[in-house]
């Protein structure tokens, strides 16, 4: 049979396949068994067929939409891939759980070799076939035991059971069945990290809402065993102690400390164990460090209480531990200066530590227990303190630097090792401004490549195409296809005329599917390429832009006149001139995007002038950017510059004579950024968001969006996930304002802990560290919301960019304060958020940024109620500043 008929026979049958008892024994089996007897690589020809039967395409009016096969079809498909595959492909060739017995059926005709070392090494493959399936299996000789850390995997999914629809409920018992559970496997638990902690919160929650009889999460079985005694409590109190020393990760760590606390350890049994959970103190987090101190606290008057280990480690943790452990521990030190009078020095001392933590009520804490027990040596402890904290620093206002120098500049392409070698780092490199140095050196190293360089290229088309169709980072896969575009005009380059049969193929593949071919690669070209099915997403402007790359490549136009020479993505109005001169030269008509991002992009020295070596239009366009010189045209042949120039010199209104352009300027303020604060959160239950006033009805237009900006509107918040925020921002470098305000619009979030959120705030943060434009109200409400963000890292990246823009002098610190304390009228955020990032991260930089945070707190002072809690920790930094 030959290759083509195989795969037809293939596909008829998996179409056709009605999963039955009766079909499995007449046709499913007796057409495992036709596989087996075919060679290895005959089967291995069906795979690739296999993995595309799993999804059904249609067309829809937006593009081609793709839903998972019937389940007949994936019975087929899952019994057919264990001999299809070689297991490396995915860990997704596993048989389902309930279909186990065909699974055995299948391995009495066929046991591939690589299914023992796919359980062994590719994660979560061995949870597909549940706990005692493959124990009996392994029982039965189908397989060897799986490693004890694939065996921790399978038993934080033990107690699941599978209800169909997705729905999914819980049995504890399951575990009681055999004897090797309990006395064996539980304890890998212990071990390895797993993803137990999540399994067990979903059988609380089971419980919480009636699904189930009682909480059948492993932790409360493991406690049940210790009363009945079928495990032993100490070995469970040792091993738990023993996980929380091995670091597995916070949600371990949760797991562990859930388990501990909800074990009630007795005295005796944590001064048996007390050298350890002191120990533990060094590799948990905050958390699990506070619930650990309070243990230790219970058995802290014990005679034989480990009183110097104790405060050895203690002391060395005192100021990396958060306010509350520190509250614990100056408890536990008062009790152990009434208990313990001998140990009394070596509290004291390190109490006196304390005298200097960034903490008021911390050093108020330590200085009253020094005050009541320490007696006259409180005044020569201080002393000592006082003479050893160095002096603030004073630091002068600075003014920012000229846009273009030395310092900031770019480094550009240099040869073709240089060019080829970029390419490879596409894919890797997270740095907007090198992104649009690579795509733009494509176009312009295309006209100087040889047919030998393809060679020294096919690994950067490799990688190209393993992106191809990756729905999760867009991205990556427009970068993809514009390499394979770029490919394949090189390839259509050198290469002689393609056969007339080959001709008719690649436009028949072109036509009906609507793709590309190259190399026995198809791919969606880059002008069908559709952005979650959008024709105006904002990363579709960037889509836009590689097309006008490609337009230039098969022009033979190597000038890209978006190329960024300093960060942060400024272009020297000098080098911009050069470029559009060369473009006069050839005759040649710039491109819309292209020249967009140029203008932009584009930065002078107000004190230089700067000769403006052009004609026509163009001339006219540099000079209304660069002196504001406005001469109106009789045509215009690039509206979009105009347009793009008018936002950037005038944002406060369109120009009477663009306004027959083919424009959305209804909605000229928002493409500005200036977005009303509206005074109330927005309208969702346990969700803080900050809400907008402008009317949706303003951003209807029937025409496609022709700016850049038009395209920002459409951010989603699950887009964040890519490096998008940046990669905007360095668009306009001169007016941040623009891709802030749809950051703010949404991913201002005060209570949600969301990747996409996070990561948003952190991509803008991180390119906001070179930004010398003086900040407006809009950026200045994005800088507060930073300032108190849910995480931590952000409110740290938050208080950088405002301390840099403090010495340059680019932020308002009286409008921060008041656009914070707008904040706080909303409720937005606990203020003992507020007070952290201060204390922790602002305070005593400088002289200069001293002054700065008086002046920022002043408004938001004045704002505070009275009794609103933690209002009294942000009048005592007042305080403290002030003396």
């Amino acid at each position: 049979m030959e290759k083509e008929e195989r795969i037809e026979r293939f596909t008829k049958l998996a179409k056709r396949y009605k999963d039955s008892p009766q079909n499995r024994q007449d046709i499913l089996l007796p057409y495992i068994k036709e596989l087996a007897a075919m060679t290895e690589k005959e089967r291995r020809e069906l795979s690739k067929v296999n993995q595309d039967l799993y999804w059904v395409s249609k067309k829809t009016p937006i593009g081609e939409s793709f839903t998972s096969c019937s389940h007949d079809r994936a019975i087929f498909l899952d019994a057919t891939s264990i001999l299809t595959s070689n297991g490396k492909e995915s860990y997704s060739y596993a048989m389902r759980e309930n279909d186990i017995e065909l699974f055995r059926s299948i391995l009495d005709i066929y046991n591939p070799k690589w299914l023992n070392k796919q359980i062994d090494e590719v994660p979560f493959s061995s949870q597909r076939y549940g706990y005692h399936n493959i124990l009996k299996l392994a029982e039965d000789g189908y397989i060897k035991l799986p490693k004890p850390e694939r065996i921790a995997d399978l038993m934080a999914e033990a107690h699941e059971i599978r209800l169909g629809n997705r729905d999914i409920s819980f049995d504890s018992s399951k575990l009681l069945q055999l004897p090797v559970t309990l006395n064996e496997h539980v304890w890998y638990l212990f071990e390895y990290p797993t993803f137990i902690y999540h399994q067990d919160e979903r059988a609380k929650i089971a419980f919480a809402e009636g699904k189930t009889h009682k909480d059948e999460s492993i932790s409360a079985l493991l406690l049940t065993c210790t009363k009945t005694g079928r495990i032993s409590s100490r070995k469970l109190l040792d091993k738990t102690i023993a996980g929380l020393n091995l670091g597995m990760g916070n949600l371990m760590e949760k797991w562990f400390i859930d388990l501990l606390e909800a074990y009630q350890p007795t005295n005796e049994e944590l001064l048996e164990r007390q050298d350890s959970l002191i120990q533990t103190l060094y590799t948990v987090k905050s958390r699990a460090q506070n619930a650990i101190l309070k243990l230790l606290k219970q058995i802290v008057k014990a005679s034989n209480f480990s009183i110097q280990p104790y405060i050895d480690t203690t002391q060395s943790l005192l100021f990396s531990l958060p306010a509350n452990s520190l509250t614990v521990i100056c408890s536990t030190y008062e009790v152990l200066i009434k208990s313990h009078p001998d140990c009394r020095e070596k509290v004291y001392e390190a109490l006196s530590q304390l005298l200097m933590h960034k903490n008021d009520s911390i050093k108020k804490r330590a200085s009253k227990l020094l005050a009541t027990y320490s007696g006259e040596k409180l005044a020569e402890l201080q002393q000592q303190i006082n003479a050893s904290q160095p002096e603030l620093p004073t630091l002068e206002a600075s003014q920012p630097h000229p846009y273009c120098m030395e310092e900031n500049r770019l480094a550009s392409i240099q040869d073709k090792d240089e060019f080829i070698f970029s390419l490879s780092r596409l894919f890797d490199t997270t740095d907007p401004l090198e992104i649009w140095t690579i795509v733009s050196a494509v176009a312009e190293w295309f006209p100087r490549l040889e047919e030998a360089d393809q060679t020294h290229l096919e690994s950067v088309f490799a990688r190209a195409k393993a992106w191809i169709g990756v729905t999760e980072r867009y991205l990556q896969a427009i970068l993809a296809s514009y390499l394979l575009e770029f490919g394949l005009c090189l390839q259509q380059r050198f290469a002689p005329k393609a056969s007339k049969g080959k001709q008719l193929t690649d436009l028949l593949i072109r036509g009906i599917l609507g793709k590309k071919k190259i190399n026995g690669v198809v791919f969606t070209p880059l002008e069908d390429l559709r952005i979650y099915n959008n024709t105006d997403d904002p990363l579709d402007a960037f889509r836009l832009f590689l097309l006008e790359l490609i337009g230039m490549m098969e022009a033979g136009n190597p000038v890209v006149l978006s190329v960024p020479t300093h960060r942060p993505g400024y272009i020297d109005a000098d080098i911009l001139i050069q470029r559009l001169a060369e473009y006069e030269q050839r005759g040649l008509k710039p491109s819309p995007y292209d020249l967009q991002v140029a203008l932009d992009r584009c930065t002078w020295q107000t004190d230089k002038p700067v000769n403006i070596n052009l004609s026509g239009e163009l001339k006219q366009l540099m000079d209304y950017l660069i002196n504001d010189r406005f001469t109106p045209c009789k045509h215009y042949e690039y509206p979009e510059a105009w347009l793009t120039v008018n936002l950037r010199n005038h944002p406060e209104a369109m120009r009477t004579e663009f306004s027959d352009f083919y424009f959305n300027h209804r909605a000229w303020t928002l493409w500005t950024g200036q977005l009303p604060l509206s005074s109330q959160l927005a309208p969702k239950q346990d969700f803080k968001q900050l809400q907008f006033d402008y009317s949706s009805k303003l951003l209807y237009s029937p025409t496609q969006p022709i700016l850049w900006q038009e395209r920002l509107w459409n951010f989603q918040k699950e887009w964040f996930m890519e490096p998008q925020a940046d990669l905007h921002l360095s668009v306009f470098p001169h007016h941040a304002t623009i891709v802030l305000a749809q950051i703010l619009r949404k991913c201002a979030v005060f209570n949600h802990k969301q990747t996409f959120y996070t990561k948003a705030y952190m991509g803008a943060l991180q390119w906001l560290m070179d930004y010398q434009e003086p900040w407006n109200e809009t950026d200045l409400l994005f800088l507060a919301t930073a300032l108190v963000h849910y995480d931590t890292i952000v409110r740290t990246y938050a208080a950088e960019v405002w301390a840099i823009g403090t010495h340059l002098s680019t932020i308002d610190n009286r409008i921060l304060g008041e656009q914070t304390a707008r904040l706080i009228v909303l409720k937005a955020f606990p203020l003992r958020r507020l007070q952290s990032v201060i204390e922790d991260c602002m305070r005593h930089r400088s002289t200069l940024h001293d002054a700065a945070l008086r002046q920022f707190l002043s408004p938001i002072i004045a704002s505070l109620p009275d009794k609103m809690t933690g209002a009294k920790g942000i009048r005592g930094i007042v305080d403290t500043l002030q003396s």
